[in-house]
């Protein structure tokens, strides 16, 4: 005797009877928060970058100021700190005028020191993504327009 086999599909995942959009629905409200999220983490990203590469920054200038000839005055050291300050700015691709250098020389405790400060404004180096939310113009508080970021740095002068 023979046996019939039926060759019917038989779904296992339930009925597709007002399910029809639903997984549409649910990816047309997460994308945009997980876009967010991935967006969100490579400018935080890069903000440490740059912070990171102030502070480099800073650090080499004043080590090109302190280690320069003993018989130069102030304006010496700052040109071969604003050098080499620059030297690093070129590499991270920051144009020379979206940032300033500053020098200042404490003398503490009859020991003179050197100081430089690279500071830039967030606005003018920054990755505008499109993810900030905009009112009126001005960006929200996620974000401030007058975000600084900086790097300083402060070595003993050799002589």
């Amino acid at each position: 005797m023979k046996t019939q086999t039926s060759h019917r599909r038989v779904w296992r995942g339930g009925s597709l009877r007002g399910r029809s959009g639903t997984e549409v629905l649910e990816m047309a409200l997460i994308l945009p928060l997980l876009l967010l999220l991935a967006f969100g983490t490579v400018e935080f990203g890069y903000w440490f970058y740059l912070e990171h590469n102030f502070q480099a920054a800073a650090r080499d200038g004043v080590r090109a100021g302190i280690v320069a000839n003993p018989n130069w005055g102030d304006d010496d050291r700052n040109a071969a700190a604003q050098a080499a300050v620059d030297a690093l700015m070129a590499n991270i691709k920051v144009p020379s005028g979206k940032y300033a250098t500053t020098f200042e020389y404490p003398t503490i405790n009859g020991v003179r020191y050197m100081t430089v400060k690279v500071t830039a404004n967030w606005k003018d180096i920054g990755v505008d993504t499109g993810l900030i939310i905009k009112t009126d113009g001005k960006q929200t508080d996620l974000v401030h327009d007058n975000s600084v970021m900086q790097g300083i740095a402060t070595m003993r002068i050799e002589s």
